[in-house]
């Protein structure tokens, strides 16, 4: 299992903070969230933030998968 280190100590994250995370694209972390496998709430337009604690569900959960 992935650890939370490095992980912001905020409960609203940035895509790109996410995306470095994981070592995905921010592109992935948008559909990622357009699929409900991690949440985030939407500013503006596409501006998203993602809840700190559903990166650790999915960390929990071990899968990308829907």
């Amino acid at each position: 299992m992935k650890s939370i280190e490095g992980l912001p100590d905020r409960d609203l994250l940035k895509p790109k903070e996410v995306a470095a995370f994981f070592r995905v694209s921010i592109k992935k972390i948008y559909e990622w969230q357009d699929e409900g496998i991690i949440r985030g709430i939407n500013l503006t337009g596409k501006m998203i933030r993602i809840f700190r604690s559903s990166v650790i569900a999915l960390i929990q959960n071990g899968s990308t998968e829907k």
